[in-house]
C-alpha cells in the first residue's frame, strides 16, 4: 500500500496463500508461544514487560472479526502443520523457519510466511522499550488486513475494510523504527489539568459532538508510540512533538 512506510523486502518462500478466513468462517488460529511477549531482562526498565503485545493481539482478533465476521481462536499449544496459524513471537518453530529474533535490532521485527503459517516476530534483544513483536502485529494488520488508525477507535477513527475471505500471499520482510524516541510530551502545568494520555485533537463539526478532548493513549501505541533510546529525555517548560 502506498500510504504505508516502505519496509525491507526479503526473498519470499514459495507456497499457496495462507488462508486466515474463508467465506466468513475462520480457517486459521492465533498461537502466541509467550503471551507476555517477554524479552531478555533489561536493567533500564527493571525487567518489566509492556502491555503492547497483548493490546495488538486483541486488535488483531477484533479487526479480523469486524472485517470478515470470523472470530479467530487463540490457542496455547503449537497447531498441527496442516492447520493455518498466525504465530506471534519468538519460538522454536519460528527459529526453525530461519527467523533469528536475537539478531533483530531493538524494536525491529520480521514478518515471514510459510505453508499454513504467518510468523510475526519481534526482536528479543535486551533493550529499553523493545516492542518489536507488537509492531510486527500492527504492521501486519495495516499491510494485509487493511486497517487504518486515524484517531481513537471509540470515536470512530478506525477504518476496517470488509472481506468475505482473507488470505496472506507469500511474504518476507523486516522493519524497525528510524527514531528510537517517538512520543508526545506536554509541559508540567498542562499535565496538571489533564491526564497524560488525553490530548486535544481538533475535529470538524459534527464528527465528535460535545467532545473537546480525546483519550489518546492507546491510539498512540497503535501508531508505534515508543521509547527505546537508552537515555532519558526530559524537557521543561516546552510543548513539543518528538519523533
Amino acid at each position: 500500500p502506498r500510504d504505508l512506510t516502505p519496509v525491507t523486502w526479503l526473498e519470499a518462500p514459495s507456497h499457496p496463500p495462507v488462508e486466515i478466513v474463508r467465506d466468513g468462517q475462520p480457517r486459521a488460529v492465533v498461537y502466541v508461544p509467550d503471551p507476555k511477549g517477554r524479552v531478555k531482562p533489561d536493567p533500564t526498565n527493571k525487567g518489566k514487560n509492556t502491555p503492547n503485545v497483548k493490546r495488538l493481539i486483541d486488535q488483531l482478533v477484533e479487526v479480523v472479526r469486524l472485517g470478515t465476521g470470523a472470530t479467530l481462536e487463540l490457542v496455547n499449544s503449537p497447531p498441527a502443520a496442516d492447520r493455518p496459524a498466525i504465530v506471534i513471537g519468538d519460538s522454536e518453530e519460528t527459529r526453525q523457519a530461519g527467523i533469528d529474533a536475537e539478531q533483530v535490532p531493538v524494536e525491529g521485527f520480521i514478518v515471514k510466511t510459510a505453508p499454513n503459517r504467518v510468523y510475526l516476530v519481534g526482536s528479543t534483544k535486551q533493550g529499553r522499550g523493545n516492542d518489536g513483536t507488537a509492531w510486527a502485529v500492527a504492521d501486519f494488520l495495516e499491510r494485509f488486513v487493511g486497517v487504518r488508525w486515524y484517531w481513537p477507535a471509540q470515536y470512530g477513527g478506525r477504518s476496517v475494510p470488509r472481506h468475505a475471505s482473507l488470505a496472506v500471499p507469500p511474504a518476507h520482510y523486516r522493519d524497525q523504527p528510524v527514531f528510537p524516541y517517538r512520543t508526545m510530551y506536554q509541559d508540567w502545568y498542562w499535565l496538571q489539568a489533564r491526564s497524560f494520555d488525553e490530548k486535544i485533537l481538533p475535529m470538524p463539526p459534527g464528527i465528535l459532538p460535545d467532545k473537546q478532548t480525546l483519550w489518546m493513549g492507546d491510539h498512540f501505541r497503535l501508531l508505534r508510540h515508543g521509547i527505546s533510546w537508552q537515555h532519558e529525555h526530559v524537557h521543561h517548560g516546552a510543548r513539543i512533538y518528538e519523533f
